[in-house]
Parts: structure tokens; C-alpha cells; sequence
């Protein structure tokens, strides 16, 4: 059985972030360990927190307010299961945005000549290529 107040966590995944999140910072943190998901939920709490004032509440508390009453009438839930909703959805973004970051920094390593996790110990695939060709002339 679903919960009365679940069509508020699907309305705030529904409702994107509009700001700004600085993805290449973000990237760098993955890139220095950090797991993705972590610095994922952590900007995007942070992003809608800023954006959730009380102004922002008591208005989106007005405009569903029939809404919530149907629910139970628990408006402190409805609207943590909103911004919840909110905060999922652009985590969510953040991962494949983050991600594309990321496989863009490796290919441009690539070009550069940096070595890349694929590559042989020293970074240069063409001399391990050569290696293992010698030894199979023997």
C-alpha cells in the first residue's frame, strides 16, 4: 500500500532545479575519490535547500492545500516528501552530467597523452603492443 503523501515526493521530482551547480567541481571530488552518489545527494541538498526558503514552503503549502488535506493533512509531510522528490531528482541530473564531466576530462587526458586507466603500466600502449609482437616471432 502506497503512502497517502507519496504524490508529493513525485510532484517535487517533477518540478527541476533551475539554478546553477558548478559540475566540474563536483567532478573533481569524484575524481579524487569521493563516490559519485555521495557528491551527488550533497550538492543537491545543498542546491534546493537554498531554494526552499520559508516563503517557498508556505506557498507551495497554500497552493495544494486541498491536496494535502484529501492526504491527511499533515503539511510538514507533504511538503519534506516535495523537497525530498526535488533533492532525488537533481541528484539524479547531477550523476550523468557529473559523469559526462568526467569522460570528457579522460578524453582530453587521452589526447594529451596521459595515461588513462586502460592503458599499460608506463602509459604507452604502443610499446606493450611491440612487446608482446616480439615474442611471438621467437
Amino acid at each position: 500500500m502506497k503512502d497517502a503523501y507519496f504524490g508529493c515526493y513525485l510532484a517535487g521530482r517533477f518540478d527541476p532545479h533551475d539554478g546553477e551547480v558548478d559540475e566540474e567541481k563536483l567532478a573533481e571530488r569524484v575524481m579524487a575519490g569521493t563516490p559519485l552518489r555521495d557528491v551527488c545527494m550533497e550538492a543537491a541538498k545543498a542546491a534546493i535547500s537554498k531554494e526552499m526558503t520559508s516563503a517557498v514552503k508556505v506557498q507551495w503549502i497554500k497552493d495544494n492545500l486541498d491536496e494535502i488535506k484529501e492526504m491527511g493533512a499533515d503539511t510538514e509531510k507533504a511538503y519534506r516528501l516535495y523537497v525530498l522528490g526535488r533533492t532525488d531528482q537533481l541528484a539524479h541530473a547531477l550523476e550523468d552530467d557529473i559523469l559526462a564531466v568526467i569522460e570528457e576530462e579522460m578524453d582530453e587526458d587521452e589526447d594529451d597523452g596521459e595515461p588513462t586507466p586502460n592503458d599499460g603500466e608506463d602509459g604507452d600502449e604502443e610499446d606493450d603492443d611491440a612487446d608482446s609482437d616480439d615474442a611471438n616471432d621467437d
